[in-house]
């Protein structure tokens, strides 16, 4: 049986957008482990030559920021129904 859109098997479920305890847990355990050795990794970064620091950092951030959302994923369901109705109109106008 298929769902109706924006339906899922569980409606009572994770809301969209909260976060996940597990990943909320680990990311709190991760912080606290690295401001428990921020002396050892300041130490590390002097021994490092440029380009070793710039992938440090590259690495680092790819694990602190969001990952950016292409334009598209960050529409609503309604936004992405009125944008499909748009091109459809505008593809009948060229057809």
């Amino acid at each position: 049986m298929a769902f109706k859109k924006g339906m899922s098997g569980n409606p009572d479920g994770r809301p969209r957008g909260a976060k996940n305890r597990t990943t909320e847990e680990l990311r709190q355990m991760l912080q606290s482990f690295l401001e428990g050795k921020l002396d050892e990794i300041d130490e590390i970064w002097r021994g490092l030559d440029p380009w070793q620091k710039v992938q440090f950092i590259d690495r680092l951030l790819k694990h602190t920021l969001p990952t950016p959302l292409h334009e598209l994923e960050k529409l609503s369901d309604e936004q992405i129904d009125i944008l499909i109705q748009k091109l459809k109109q505008d593809r009948l106008k060229f057809n």
